[in-house]
């Protein structure tokens, strides 16, 4: 099972492995997409990918911030 990106662009995806786990993050009433970025940044330093441990940590920044603003 693997998936090949380009720029946050699916070109490969056989078994549908993207949009399943999209899918199961919009129904999920258990956990924020705050914990699942938090989740993504300590996986992706324990593989020892930096590349990935800045993209979900800018993504967080960013889910973070859009949050601060609607509440004022």
């Amino acid at each position: 099972m693997y998936m090949i990106c380009r720029e946050n662009i699916i070109l490969y995806d056989r078994y549908g492995t993207f949009m399943s786990i999209r899918e199961r993050m919009i129904n999920s009433k258990i956990k924020s997409e705050e914990v699942f970025l938090r989740q993504c940044i300590e996986f992706s330093k324990k593989i020892g990918s930096e590349k990935w441990v800045r993209k979900f940590d800018k993504t967080l920044m960013h889910y973070m911030y859009r949050n601060n603003r609607r509440r004022f």
